[in-house]
């Protein structure tokens, strides 16, 4: 069976991705606090490890389309079709593997069905059935990582000749798919809800052994809706439902290094990302902006105000606000750009937005947008992606090779793009065909 290199995707203007982990994913049908106004179309999006690129999913007539995105500066890689829905379609970083799982009005498989497919093969390579619903996959290099409500099971991967189940662990019911996995080459540290709400274990599973003793944290008085551990393995991020209290822990001893707060009314937290240094942690949201916390140098992040300290004095003394607080006017799920101080943020409006703010954490600079999908369906908008890069030169000029396994359409790879400070021509080159695959 045929399996590549996890750094084989080509792109256009050739990087090889450092491998960075975002534990997690924005899924429309389960954040009804941030609903799209293309709901029955866009089911979710996904980033993966490096975070470089991300996955969108889109369904129209009981077919699913899978596009991947690079991420900064934003252009569509590939896409290809099923004939089927899908709920989670996680690709493994930057290679033709993808795990899906079904889901949605017409799904490929059952919920509790995990695919391997190969992109390039165009077929399913392996499944796994696992005893109830999949609520989400995480992936590197050595390990995959499949979330069930109310289990934990890793496998490794690619495993002899494929995926072999390693261990289980219990946690407490966990329908969001709450999971972290370092994604350091040298390090397997992985973060799993415990068996009470609020509470989190740390596992090395370097050992795979089922009797080494967790390092357990009591994380929040609530339960918890989002983890993410920075690509060394040394830290791991946290919030609860409510989404005001951010906090970082050491993944070696469980200590509290880091208490944040980012406001005092509850909001539905999409995504926490450490950037590629573990010097920044952002937050992104239903709230229309994105926190930036200064975790190299604490004292930069903003103390909090009297009158705020006045009324949760006990609670917030120790508390810092955000670094740096971007506007985007769009609930959105984020990552650190490739340029220092930079985000991208995937808005529920349909377009990547990139970011960028100062040392001092003052927001500066045009927001450049790029429309993934239309609104009125889940067709990709298309431009002149050698002039687009031609604007990019500078850049890309910094970046290093990368060796193909998958061959892009050319007619394939295009994404509207617009911006407040230019605009990209469109193009009338129809799409390309997409490839078609049935069910398995």
């Amino acid at each position: 069976t045929h399996y590549s290199h996890p750094h084989d995707i080509k792109t256009n203007h050739s990087h090889r991705c450092p491998c960075s982990f975002i534990a997690g994913c924005y899924r429309i049908p389960q954040a009804p606090q941030a609903r799209m106004a293309m709901e029955e179309h866009l089911f979710g999006i996904r980033w993966s490890q490096c975070h470089t690129c991300f996955t969108a999913v889109s369904t129209e007539r009981r077919v699913s389309t899978i596009s991947v995105f690079e991420a900064d500066p934003t252009a569509l890689i590939s896409k290809f079709r099923l004939h089927g829905t899908v709920a989670i379609a996680q690709i493994l970083l930057r290679t033709n593997i993808f795990a899906l799982v079904g889901g949605g009005p017409n799904p490929l498989e059952a919920s509790n069905k995990l695919l391997f497919y190969d992109v390039q093969e165009q077929k399913v390579v392996h499944y796994e059935v696992l005893p109830s619903t999949i609520h989400n996959v995480a992936f590197k290099s050595t390990k995959c990582v499949v979330v069930l409500e109310s289990e934990t099971v890793v496998f490794s991967f690619p495993g002899d000749p494929f995926p072999e189940r390693i261990v289980t662990y219990g946690t407490c019911p966990n329908t969001h798919g709450i999971v972290g996995l370092s994604p350091s080459t040298t390090t397997d540290v992985l973060a799993v809800l415990g068996r009470q709400p609020g509470h989190l274990h740390l596992h090395n599973i370097t050992t795979m052994s089922r009797t080494s003793k967790p390092v357990a944290i009591a994380c929040a008085k609530h339960p918890l809706s989002i983890v993410a551990i920075d690509h060394p393995g040394r830290m791991v991020a946290t919030t609860s439902e409510k989404g005001t209290v951010i906090r970082v822990f050491s993944c070696k001893t469980g200590q509290l290094l880091h208490n944040f707060r980012r406001g005092l009314t509850s909001s539905a937290i999409t995504k926490l990302t450490f950037n590629r240094t573990s010097s920044m942690l952002a937050l992104s949201g239903e709230s229309k902006s994105i926190h930036v916390f200064h975790l190299k140098h604490p004292e930069l992040n903003q103390p909090m105000a009297l009158a705020t300290l006045s009324s949760y004095l006990s609670s917030a003394a120790s508390q810092h606000r955000a670094f740096s607080v971007l506007q985007i006017g769009y609930p959105s799920t984020c990552a650190f750009g490739r340029t220092p101080n930079t985000i991208v943020a995937l808005c529920i409006d349909g377009a990547a937005r990139t970011l960028r703010f100062d040392s001092h954490g003052n927001q500066h600079g045009a927001i450049n947008a790029v429309r993934m999908f239309k609104p009125d369906e889940s067709d990709i908008f298309r431009v002149d992606l050698d002039e687009w890069h031609r604007r990019n030169e500078e850049r890309q000029t910094t970046l290093g090779a990368l060796t193909s396994s998958i061959i892009l359409d050319t007619q394939d790879r295009d994404a509207e793009a617009v911006s407040s400070s230019e605009t990209y021509p469109l193009t009338t080159t129809p799409a390309s065909t997409s490839t078609t695959v049935a069910s398995p």
